[in-house]
């Protein structure tokens, strides 16, 4: 099973060559709980302004469907054709890893953790309510 994993082009690239589809077909072979974390827009180096996530959004809820969508959905019919055409189950989201950032290494940018995650939230929340 891993040796397919490994043959499909990755849909969304994170790093060491594991992406969203190597991720979830890893936690389907140990029998693990999938843990998705959503990009916020916040690093340790730079913050990109509330305004301007729409794209991480977009992505966040292409991800969404591409994990838990049917099959003849725009982004579950990729995974269905990538060889996965039953959604897995997604019970845990993640809103950004950054959680614990030090406000201080951004001096450029004022504070948007309190409100980035209820943004995010409120744009993922609709569509996940109505597909499940």
């Amino acid at each position: 099973m891993l040796e397919a994993v490994v043959s499909h082009v990755l849909v969304c690239s994170t790093s060491a060559g594991l992406g969203l589809y190597e991720y979830m077909m890893l936690t389907e072979e140990l029998g693990a709980e999938p843990i998705w974390v959503l990009n916020n827009g916040l690093s340790h180096e730079e913050s990109v302004p509330t305004a301007r996530i729409a794209p991480l959004l977009a992505d966040a809820l292409d991800s969404i469907e591409f994990i838990s969508g049917p099959a003849d959905s725009r982004w579950g019919a990729v995974r269905a054709q990538m060889g996965h055409p039953d959604p897995w189950s997604l019970t845990y989201i993640g809103v950004g890893n950054e959680v614990g950032i030090q406000w201080t290494a951004l001096p450029k940018h004022p504070p948007c953790m309190p409100s980035r995650p209820s943004h995010v939230l409120d744009t993922i929340y609709q569509p996940c309510m109505m597909s499940g």
